[in-house]
């Protein structure tokens, strides 16, 4: 997988995502169980951690009970994808991280999540998810906080990074610039 591929299978995945939660407000059982299905196989837990997508509602519902569900639950944006970076890691080889929004329309320009993506058995999956630490600090770093998945400690070295829109919060921009300029910098020469 590459630095195209992985901006490619982080927006599968969160079309996935996005279509598991929009099932989860409006269609019946087996509908958003086949959703959840396609999510999870886009995820990895290796031994000793767990991936897995958010349930979204306990299945079981009445489908009056549904529409009553549906009727007063917000609807889910798709997250903005904002940045992939990829990583030489000495675990995972190849290791790429997206830095993705919230799915509610107020975070849906700022960071919440980030997940890191490797190939496993030669197919991309998610192997970690991170949210992000709220800081009420003009000026704050970025941070992020463990969430599922492997722990990764150290993404490695930033080989290369691909940008696509600037998150609106200012820390948050300024974390995504240097990011995208240390990838220029790490850049190797054709």
């Amino acid at each position: 997988m590459d630095l195209d591929n992985a901006v490619d299978f982080f927006n599968k995945f969160l079309d996935a995502e996005h279509q598991q939660a929009m099932a989860a407000l409006t269609e019946p059982d087996d509908v958003l169980e086949e959703r959840r299905n396609v999510t999870q196989s886009l995820m990895h837990s290796p031994p000793g951690t767990i991936m897995a997508s958010p349930a979204g509602r306990a299945l079981g519902h009445s489908a009056e009970e549904l529409a009553e569900f549906s009727a007063n639950a917000s609807r889910p944006q798709r997250r903005t994808l904002f940045l992939v970076a990829e990583y030489r890691n000495a675990t995972w080889q190849t290791l790429f991280a997206g830095y993705t929004s919230g799915a509610h329309p107020d975070t849906s320009l700022v960071y919440e999540r980030l997940y890191y993506a490797s190939e496993v058995e030669g197919t991309p999956k998610m192997i970690s998810e991170y949210l992000i630490e709220i800081e009420f600090e003009m000026d704050a770093e970025v941070r992020w906080r463990h969430a599922q998945g492997v722990k990764i400690e150290n993404p490695g070295q930033l080989v290369a990074a691909h940008a696509i829109r600037e998150p609106a919060l200012e820390e948050q921009r300024q974390s995504w610039e240097d990011l995208v300029q240390q990838a220029n910098q790490n850049r190797q020469p054709d």
